[in-house]
């Protein structure tokens, strides 16, 4: 253990209420912004004034360069047993002048802190640097949390609309309706011909929270559309992003209960890992009638179990019922434009770089009507189609190799940010993104070797087949 005593000098306090940079005397430096460190430490568990922090209050401290401290703010005397348990981390704030974040004053008046100094003492422990070498690519299971605290972090969800007037109404009022509110929602129309972007521009005039990106790109189809929105929400300081598309209606608890299950896993493997968050759907139809209570088991999906083998060769993953964090919005973009779906695309740096969490509830009424991107198809009506039409197979097989591709765009991206991974993870995509190279007749084995194929006996036997069939490169 080590123990350092220094002096902390707060940045100024911006007008969104939160810390700026701030500097630690000597060779380390903290960032208050998002209340964990990237390169130092900051753990406070005691404080002189109670009034000035709300208890309880689970403050995060991690940085990149193999040092991580978890920390609680609470009410006078409170020490950092959960920390102990947590990290093996103590330490105690030893004197505080001035208030802390804005949101926690208790008049909630602004105030600039430049100059404030606070005195404090740690002792934290010293853990490697983090890397993927030695991870697991299984997702978590996860129940729904009933404890939520009020995230300072920004909530962004964005939505690609194109000639969505039928239904958009609808799904914006249903995020209208959400039990979290402390959220922006930013829109961005693919030229519409239809009146879409007059119906959201009301909502707009009437609720600040919703906002219209407007730019000169013209049409960019759903994958360029999301893309663009996802660098908008990075620039926008997102915390964590959630995608909506133009046509469901989400459960008033989806933010909250997928917000939750974002904070569980950062307790677990910090805010700087990449995370990923999806739950279930009700498929509807176009009347909101329900076709069926889960689109796991209407598609027969499995992300309980599918690790980063599965999801190179299926995707397990729906958009609009996701949300990522900042650490993967950064990972993801730009997201590159040969990739089969923005929301696969994450999965994918989620499974091999950070940790996927499934909360096997359904959140989201998925409708299904003639003007759907991908839609719900039922798993019995996908083989039949599949059997009987040429046309269907050609188009498996095209997609099957549009995967080919999204896996060495994956491996380009992991190598382009210096990720290490584990050697398993790593053979997967080399093996997947390069199996038509090999010998047409041991593919199947090949790939079966390194446990790579899609979910289900029959969709598995009919991918290998499929992969058996086509062109060596």
């Amino acid at each position: 253990m080590i123990q350092q005593e220094s002096e902390l000098v707060i940045g100024h306090l911006k007008s969104n209420h939160r810390m700026d940079r701030c500097h630690l005397k000597g060779s380390l430096w903290v960032v208050c912004t998002r209340y964990y460190v990237q390169r130092g430490a900051c753990l406070v568990a005691e404080v002189d004034d109670p009034e000035v922090w709300h208890p309880p209050f689970f403050a995060p401290a991690f940085w990149t360069d193999g040092w991580v401290v978890w920390g609680i703010i609470g009410k006078q005397g409170q020490k950092a047993d959960h920390a102990s348990r947590i990290h093996g981390a103590t330490g105690c704030l030893t004197r505080y002048q001035g208030y802390g974040n804005h949101q926690f004053h208790p008049k909630n008046t602004k105030r600039d802190f430049s100059g404030t100094t606070m005195k404090w003492s740690l002792k934290w422990s010293h853990r490697p640097k983090t890397d993927f070498s030695g991870t697991t690519t299984s997702p978590i299971v996860m129940q729904p949390v009933e404890t939520f605290v009020p995230t300072l972090l920004r909530v962004i969800i964005v939505m690609a609309t194109y000639n969505g007037s039928r239904f958009i109404e609808e799904q914006i009022q249903s995020i209208l309706a959400q039990s979290y509110a402390n959220w922006v929602l930013y829109v961005r129309d693919d030229g519409s011909c239809d009146d879409t972007v007059q119906k959201i521009m009301k909502f707009e005039r009437n609720d600040p929270r919703i906002q219209m990106v407007r730019d000169e790109l013209g049409n960019q189809g759903a994958i360029g559309n999301f893309s663009i929105l996802m660098e908008f929400a990075l620039k926008k300081n997102a915390g964590y992003v959630f995608f909506a598309d133009q046509d469901d209606i989400w459960n008033r608890e989806k933010i909250t209960t997928l917000l939750a299950g974002m904070q569980k896993l950062e307790l677990t493997y910090s805010a700087q890992t990449p995370l990923l968050v999806h739950c279930d759907l009700t498929v509807v139809n176009e009347v909101l009638q329900v076709i069926s209570n889960s689109f796991v088991k209407f598609s027969r999906l499995s992300p309980t179990t599918s690790d980063l083998g599965v999801l190179l060769c299926q995707n397990q993953v729906t958009g609009c019922a996701c949300a990522i964090n900042r650490a993967l919005l950064e990972l993801a973009c730009p997201v590159p434009h040969n990739v089969l779906m923005h929301d696969w695309w994450t999965a994918l740096l989620a499974s091999s770089v950070g940790k996927i969490g499934f909360i096997p509830k359904s959140l989201v009424n998925y409708r299904q009507h003639g003007g759907n991107v991908l839609g719900a198809i039922s798993f019995g009506h996908r083989i039949k189609r599949l059997l009987f039409s040429s046309l269907q197979w050609k188009r498996s097989m095209e997609v099957i190799k549009r995967g080919f591709v999204q896996a060495e765009m994956l491996k380009e991206r992991i190598g382009s940010r210096g990720i290490e991974l584990s050697s398993v993870a790593m053979k997967q995509i080399n093996t997947y993104s390069s199996i038509l190279n090999t010998c047409p007749f041991i593919r199947a084995g090949e790939l079966r070797s390194h446990n790579i194929g899609r979910s289900g006996n029959t969709t598995g036997l009919v991918f290998y087949l499929l992969i058996t069939v086509m062109k060596r490169k």
